[in-house]
């Protein structure tokens, strides 16, 4: 969090006003993606809520994909795949983890980060 935060106000705003923004904006009141620099298209989700214990923050840019991976008897993980190659586990469902995606592209297009 201590990096978000510091993040936020290099690019002139604070983590809580980026979130304040989006939670207006957006309508998300959980789990909300972070505009950390909307000219340099720096935009953040978490996997889970930022104060869990197991929470991740994403870089939306930097993901070239994401797989389930479900074991038996194990609650079900998804695989996300950086475009640099690197891979990491996280303890959340890919349902979850789409839906953080999601959000954060309809996030992006609202901003106009995006046109379709």
């Amino acid at each position: 969090m201590q990096i978000i935060r510091e993040s936020c106000q290099k690019y002139w705003s604070t983590y809580e006003g980026r979130r304040d923004a989006v939670v207006n904006q957006m309508n998300f009141k959980q789990k909300v993606p972070i505009p950390v620099s909307i000219h340099k298209a720096i935009y953040l989700f978490p996997t889970h809520s930022p104060n869990h214990l197991d929470n991740s923050w994403i870089a939306y840019e930097h993901v070239a994909r994401f797989d389930k991976i479900q074991s038996p008897g194990q609650p079900e993980q998804t695989r996300v795949t950086f475009k640099n190659g690197y891979t990491q586990t996280l303890d959340v469902s890919i349902h979850t983890f789409e839906k953080q995606w999601q959000r954060t592209f309809e996030l992006m297009y609202k901003s106009g980060r995006i046109e379709l």
